[in-house]
């Protein structure tokens, strides 16, 4: 009694577990909007990264820049003091 009542359980369960597998894998389910998106997503964050590094450059050649042209304003305001401190 108790075997045919496990084979009967077991057999439910083996049921239950191919209708799920077989309605599962359905062309109701359909993934590929979902890899498109991801995808677009991972092509916009390609494109920030290099328009960031880009903007990275440029911000470091304008600092570059700005030392460059405050070391020469220093030099000059030296230089304009030591003449006058000659005259």
């Amino acid at each position: 009694m108790k075997r045919n009542l496990f084979n009967y359980v077991l057999s439910g369960v083996l049921a239950a577990v191919l209708s799920i597998g077989f309605a599962g894998c359905g062309e109701d389910y359909d993934d590929s909007k979902l890899a498109a998106d991801i995808g677009a997503v991972r092509a916009d964050l390609t494109q920030a990264k290099a328009d960031l590094e880009s903007a990275k450059t440029a911000l470091n050649a304008q600092i570059t820049g700005v030392k460059d042209a405050a070391a020469e304003q220093a030099i000059e305001e030296s230089i304009a003091k030591i003449e006058e401190l000659l005259i």
